[in-house]
């Protein structure tokens, strides 16, 4: 457990430092939210976020000491949703959309983590 300490300090930073470029390209490249009636901001908001998000995961995972078949599963999954998150901010998918894909992918990853799975301790060296 203490490994996981470091690598979530590690995924922060790494997120805070990437919001303002992902901001940048987001208004660059016109991926933003625009204000409705409905929304609560009355400016347009920039919508990938996301990528910093999965960037800092990803980065956090990579200094884990986790078995392979974890690693590798948490990072498949990280990397296929946040995809499936820029594809969402840059064409709108249908929810519907949304559900068929991340339905799998949290599917597969329960089943490759399930099936290594020989202790409730996943993260080497934890307590």
């Amino acid at each position: 457990m203490t490994a996981a300490i470091p690598a979530a300090v590690l995924a922060f930073v790494v997120v805070v430092l990437s919001v303002p470029l992902t901001m940048r390209i987001a208004h660059r490249t016109g991926a933003v939210a625009i204000p409705r009636a409905d929304r609560l901001s009355a400016r347009s908001v920039p919508s990938l976020g996301g990528l910093a998000v999965g960037l800092g995961i990803t980065v956090g995972i990579a200094v884990l000491p986790l078995a392979s078949t974890d690693r590798l599963a948490l990072l498949v999954g990280i990397l296929a949703l946040t995809a499936l998150g820029l594809a969402d901010d840059l064409r709108s998918l249908p929810p519907i959309v949304r559900l068929v894909v991340a339905s799998p992918i949290g599917v597969s990853f329960v089943a490759t983590i399930t099936v290594a799975l020989d202790s409730s301790r996943r993260v080497r060296g934890g307590v």
